[in-house]
């Protein structure tokens, strides 16, 4: 890819750790395509994005992401408006309400499937099949709590679908190693955004207490992991990476020092619900 202005797709670009992605593309002169299903949000941002952006080419998309005619028809959109896709990031995805997997509706958790599995794979393979044709191009997908295979109680189907994540992006990057098209992915640790909060609030102040200890030692904002996060996929040239934030010497660190560096990153949080 040696175009001098790179032209990036962020999918769920409108909040949270998606919207951070797209301001970080921008601030390394990416033109920046970005999608989601609140057309109300989505119009706010880009708005907010054209202003502070104005020198760079900046188009928001409603899709749903979970039809694959959908998401052929926003990569069509996208390229319509900006011109071939150098990067596709698979961002979009929804989480879970902290409860055990029996009380869970079963729409609420077909909808966590559809998104997180389902739709990343209509995605990833969507941009597989156009950069294979225009013969460049990188994808990557977010994964989450579960990647690794850890287990926490009352989030198994959110970390079911992140396990998924993983699994599949290697593999198709294993199926993508003769081409010119590098599959990854990202793991942005623990970041503060209303996909954590607003499950938090519907625990015990007991259990909110004990969340928040932890994620004040491992958790961080959106605008310190977003751009490193950036840096890393721009520069990247390695097939099947992970760029991973919170790797785990950080984790053992910030245990270890967790006396000596005390956080609340919960003090001015705004939640705001898809």
């Amino acid at each position: 890819m040696d175009k001098e202005i790179l032209h990036v797709m962020v999918t769920g670009g409108s909040r949270g750790i998606g919207l951070g992605l797209v301001n970080n593309f921008l601030k390394q002169n990416c033109n920046v395509s970005f999608s989601g299903l609140n057309e109300r949000r989505l119009k706010e941002t880009l708005n907010i994005l054209k202003k502070e952006y104005p020198d760079r080419k900046i188009s928001g998309f409603i899709s749903d992401i979970t039809k694959r005619k959908d998401v052929e028809q926003l990569y069509s959109d996208a390229v319509n408006a900006n011109g071939n896709i150098d990067i596709w990031v698979n961002n979009a995805g929804r989480g879970q309400e902290m409860e055990y997997a029996w009380d869970l509706d079963p729409e609420k958790y077909s909808n966590i499937i559809s998104t997180n599995i389902t739709g990343m794979i209509h995605r990833a393979l969507t941009a597989i099949t156009n950069m294979i044709k225009q013969g460049y191009g990188k994808i990557y997908s977010m994964e989450g709590f579960g990647s690794n295979g850890m287990i926490q109680p009352k989030i198994s189907i959110y970390g079911t679908t992140k396990r998924a994540v993983r699994y599949f992006m290697r593999s198709l990057a294993r199926e993508a190693k003769e081409t010119n098209i590098i599959v990854g992915t990202i793991s942005p640790g623990m970041v503060i955004t209303d996909f954590i909060t607003g499950p938090l609030e519907k625990q015990s102040k007991e259990e909110q207490e004990k969340t928040k200890k932890i994620f004040n030692i491992l958790a961080d904002r959106v605008e310190t992991v977003t751009p490193f996060l950036v840096d890393r996929m721009l520069k990247n040239n390695k097939n099947s990476a992970c760029i991973e934030w919170l790797t785990k010497p950080k984790i053992m660190w910030r245990f270890l020092t967790a006396a000596f560096n005390k956080k609340d990153l919960f003090s001015s949080i705004e939640t705001d619900n898809v």
